[in-house]
């Protein structure tokens, strides 16, 4: 019969060594403006003032008034 011991050290055969989870703060480039900045972890490649901009950029809302082609009622074609 197994064990919750027995499972725990089964999962742990899955997980990324200790050196690779860890996060690698750091100086790098953002990938949207090219500044030098401090980085979070390896996750982080984008400056906070790009994220920023990135935030207060809004797409349009859609109109509603839309239809494609395929589920338009043949009366409005």
């Amino acid at each position: 019969m197994k064990t919750e011991q027995d499972n725990k050290k089964k999962s742990n055969n899955f997980k990324k060594p200790a050196n690779m989870r860890k996060k690698k703060k750091g100086k790098r480039i953002c990938l949207r403006c090219d500044k030098e900045f401090l980085s979070e972890g390896i996750h982080n490649r984008i400056c906070h003032n790009c994220r920023d901009s990135n935030a207060n950029v809004h797409s349009p809302e859609p109109t509603g008034d839309y239809i494609p082609e395929n589920l338009m009622p043949p009366s409005l074609k």
